[in-house]
């Protein structure tokens, strides 16, 4: 193996590493802001009593939400107060079913706060409800959960103080407390769509990636040096890494809004990929041939002379291949 062919594979390594890191850097956001609590009461004790360890960096925000809520409808179940009037006891079973049925679904609002932080989401931009605001549509209206969230949307439900929330939670069998413990907080997602700056330069890159495969098939079996297929898993290689690192977070995994720069991703890496491993198979197919090639050959044949005329007489020609 060459030396340049060497540095060539370290060089393809490394792009394999960046393209690695920048995936990882897309899935998973800071240390502080994945740790923030999912509660605002409890904290992340849910986690720890369904897994026995505290959430970490890597744990996905929606299994962090999902289990608050089961936690919280065990809770809340297990702490009927006893005094509750019949009526009330009746409801707050119904509202801890329809939890039940929420978190089992598992469709969570999108926080997108200006702030970048951490906080509860009532209902998000594409209409994605919360937990409680889920309770407040089911038993009351869709209306009045968007008029409070006009209003309060990111922000705890100690803090809303509105009327008619109060006079539902008055009649719910819930407690505001209670609503504080349902209430999860939801990691900041930037919306992920697929904009006009990705989408161009992936046709770009796809379109050279393409072309650079056709001016290698052509040259097939021509003396064109390496520079063509180094070129080529260049691009490749370029397209593959700007695919990895625009694919879609997980944590939107049950929303549709990232889809078509999800489908443009994976054509980025598979054209990108097909792209480097077709440039590698005609770089090591033309040092094959090359190589096959004497380096020194040797011709007789008559002397020049000048003006396009031959002189009397023979010549030796030498030619060295380096």
């Amino acid at each position: 193996m060459s030396f340049l062919l060497r540095i060539l594979l370290v060089a393809v390594a490394g792009l394999c590493l960046i393209g690695t890191r920048l995936v990882m850097q897309r899935h998973l956001n800071t240390e502080t802001a994945r740790l923030a609590p999912v509660n605002a009461v409890v904290g992340d004790a849910s986690y720890l009593a369904f897994f026995g360890e505290a959430p970490t960096a890597a744990t996905p925000d929606f299994l962090r939400i999902q289990t608050h809520l089961a936690y919280a409808e065990q809770l809340l179940r297990q702490r009927t107060p006893a005094g509750l009037p019949a009526a009330q006891r009746q409801r707050r079973a119904q509202l801890l079913d329809l939890l039940h049925s929420y978190w089992q679904a598992g469709v969570f609002p999108h926080n997108e706060a200006p702030d970048g932080q951490r906080h509860p989401c009532f209902i998000d931009g594409t209409g994605r409800i919360c937990a409680v605001g889920y309770l407040v549509e089911q038993t009351a209206s869709r209306a009045a959960a968007e008029r409070i969230n006009r209003r309060f949307q990111y922000q705890d439900i100690t803090q809303m103080r509105d009327v008619a929330l109060s006079r539902w939670v008055a009649g719910s069998g819930l407690s505001v407390a209670d609503c504080a413990l349902i209430q999860p907080t939801y990691n900041f997602q930037q919306p992920e769509t697929l904009t006009n700056g990705y989408a161009t330069s992936s046709a770009l890159l796809g379109g050279a990636n393409l072309a650079a495969i056709a001016l290698n098939r052509s040259a097939a079996g021509q003396q064109t040096g390496r520079w063509l297929p180094l070129l080529t898993m260049a691009t490749g290689a370029t397209q593959a890494i700007v695919g990895m690192g625009n694919f879609p977070s997980e944590d939107n995994y049950y929303s549709t809004s990232g889809d078509a720069r999800r489908y443009v991703s994976i054509a980025n890496v598979g054209v990108g990929t097909a792209t480097l491993l077709f440039g590698t198979w005609s770089l090591l197919h033309r040092s094959a041939a090359n190589s096959q090639l004497p380096r020194t050959s040797w011709n007789v044949g008559p002397s020049p002379a000048g003006g396009g005329q031959l002189a009397s007489g023979t010549s030796l020609f030498v030619t060295r291949r380096f």
